[in-house]
């Protein structure tokens, strides 16, 4: 994740479309399949203790996140394998409909009080006039 936390051009838009958005705890990170000639089936499996909510209702049980291949986040989670257990993630969701599924959407942002501040501003903030 090049930048520095909250600068992404779209993350205004993220915090105010997010469902739900938790403070949560990196509990686990495992790889999970392998690069091979019928193609590529690896991915990662992260799990979330839940901390705290910023908006939306906390689950009381842990979130399970799945992260494809195919992800823009899964080379960045390759890279740094499981330097992230134990860390304290800003998670941003928002279930999308998909035909007859509903998609999880997921944005995370490592901890910070600037970072919580930020994201309190932009939702408590009346809406843009078009």
């Amino acid at each position: 994740m090049p930048g520095n936390a909250g600068d992404d051009p779209h993350f205004q838009d993220r915090v105010l479309r997010a469902e739900h958005i938790w403070l949560v705890k990196v509990a686990t990170v495992s790889r999970e399949g392998s690069q091979g000639a019928l193609g590529d089936n690896r991915s990662y499996s992260l799990s979330f203790k839940p901390l705290a909510s910023l908006a939306g209702e906390l689950p009381t049980e842990p979130i399970s996140l799945t992260i494809s291949g195919k992800d823009p986040a899964f080379t960045w989670l390759d890279r740094v394998e499981g330097a992230w257990v134990g860390h304290e993630v800003l998670l941003m969701v928002r279930r999308y409909r998909n035909g007859d599924n509903v998609v999880l959407h997921f944005h995370g942002e490592p901890n910070s009080p600037a970072l919580r501040t930020q994201i309190l501003e932009i939702r408590r903030a009346p809406p843009a006039r078009k």
